[in-house]
């Protein structure tokens, strides 16, 4: 492990820290929209293979959302 002199080390600031855990966050909601995007679709197809919907009435409904 290489040690950097103390003239090179750089302190974060509070506020750097806070914005690192804001950017953190963000991501982990992004990730969280994604996977609920996916189980939504996930469910609407079973939903439609369970009622036996034609692809004309599965338009229907996705036109109406």
């Amino acid at each position: 492990m290489r040690v950097l002199p103390a003239s090179h080390i750089v302190a974060l600031s509070v506020d750097d820290h806070i914005m690192a855990d804001v950017i953190r966050l963000q991501e982990e909601i992004s990730t969280a929209e994604i996977e609920i995007a996916t189980l939504e679709i996930r469910i609407n197809q079973t939903i439609y293979r369970l009622h036996d919907l034609t692809p004309v009435e599965i338009s229907l409904i996705e036109a109406t959302v």
